[in-house]
């Protein structure tokens, strides 16, 4: 039985291509989503709907959703995303391919490592590395691990990029105090690695949670390499935090998790949930399976949507998320959009449990990684990064245009 929605029709007020986009995204491939599809294809500004679908980067979903339900894009669109579509494959099989390659490399080298979203996940959600979009390969190893980690990818070809293109010893150690992960670029091979040592921007959330937790193997395509990823439990939970904890400003994050939900009985549903909230997450899991029931069809437990519309809290971070997601000017990315960043924040900081989430999700916003490695101070001054952000932003905002007109900016 279907669990009551927490609003009359959520769909019903969003746009004509924002519902046509979430009907595409439903999974998996069923009569039901291509009446849906169908339907919401009738009245759509076929532009506005490409962009939407590149902006929430579900291309590959779309192309399936489309395709399935026999509804041809006019003009030069269907060409386009077919292009698109193509190229996102081909990408995806080069990152699932180097994906098991890394993860052999740390083995080799007696590091444990997991990969977290990205290829596996593609398999566990879709079957298939060609319906869901990666940019990079998340690879997780332990805080202990990160430096013998870092130096073994760049002795294998992969250079710093952010936060910077150099890290002294001390740098990595600041590095690691306020962030959770390093990017690298290995510009033989194309391919953007980040490298975690955490999986949250607040420790408090998933503690615990790192590169010696339960796993599960995945096999990449039919008879590839099998890579590790997290167990079933904790990889619902994290996906569920980390689409939360980023405003589900992708609608790509949502159709991952209602992805691996709707393959599941309602019970197991439940039981993943009540998971989450021993995990000190429930909020996120809420949040989760309401806007995969509003937006993308999932079928939840009538007494377990029941349960989770009831909570107050719960209704605001949906209502919050809706927002962001399909809210006016939806085709643009949050920072583009009016109030776009307050938006987000305001996601961000409700999903505080208590004044001591309240305070870390504080000193996470006000301090910034720039500051830190511009200005390194004592340890014990840390807690002042946050109290110069302001006249530290000032000054780096105006060295960066003094920089910007004689040098340029790579891109």
């Amino acid at each position: 039985m279907r669990g009551k929605t927490i609003t009359r029709s959520p769909v019903a007020t969003i746009s004509p291509e924002m519902r046509l986009v979430a009907a595409c995204c439903r999974w998996p491939a069923t009569p039901a989503r291509d009446a849906a599809v169908r339907a919401a294809a009738g009245d759509v500004d076929w532009p506005r709907f490409l962009k939407l679908v590149g902006r929430h980067r579900v291309i590959g979903l779309a192309y399936a959703g489309l395709s399935s339900a026999g509804v041809t894009l006019p003009g030069n669109g269907a060409r386009w995303l077919m292009t698109r579509v193509a190229q996102m494959a081909e990408q995806n099989r080069i990152l699932g391919a180097e994906s098991a390659r890394l993860q052999s490399l740390l083995d080799a080298a007696g590091i444990p490592s997991l990969l977290v979203k990205g290829a596996p996940l593609a398999e566990l959600a879709y079957g298939s590395l060609a319906i869901k979009h990666a940019k990079d390969i998340d690879l997780l190893v332990r805080p202990v691990d990160l430096a013998a980690a870092l130096a073994l990818v760049r002795g294998d070809g992969y250079e710093l990029w952010l936060p910077a293109r150099e890290l002294t010893e001390r740098q990595l150690g600041d590095v690691m105090r306020h962030s959770r992960d390093i990017a690298l670029i290995n510009p033989d091979r194309h391919v953007q690695l980040e490298l975690h040592w955490g999986l949250t921007d607040n420790p408090r959330m998933l503690a615990g949670l790192g590169a010696t937790a339960e796993t599960q193997a995945v096999t990449l395509g039919q008879g590839g390499p099998s890579v590790r990823t997290l167990a079933r439990d904790d990889l619902f939970a994290y996906l569920c935090v980390h689409g939360a904890a980023h405003g589900w400003i992708r609608l790509k994050w949502l159709a991952d998790v209602a992805a691996l939900a709707a393959q599941l009985p309602e019970v197991e549903i439940e039981r993943l949930y009540r998971a989450s909230v021993e995990r000190g997450v429930g909020h996120c899991a809420a949040q989760a399976l309401l806007l995969s029931q509003a937006l993308l069809g999932l079928t939840l437990p009538a007494a377990l949507a029941d349960e989770l519309a009831a909570s107050r809290r719960v209704r605001k971070l949906v209502a919050v998320a809706l927002d962001i997601m399909t809210g006016p000017g939806a085709e643009a990315e949050i920072a583009d959009r009016r109030f776009g960043q307050a938006r987000l924040i305001r996601a961000r900081f409700l999903l505080s449990r208590d004044w001591r989430d309240l305070g870390v999700n504080l000193v996470t916003h006000m301090t910034a990684l720039e500051d830190v490695l511009a200005v390194p101070l004592p340890s014990r001054l840390h807690l002042l990064y946050p109290v110069l952000r302001v006249p530290l932003w000032i000054g780096r905002r105006a060295g960066v245009i003094g920089r910007t007109k004689k040098e340029g900016r790579a891109v």
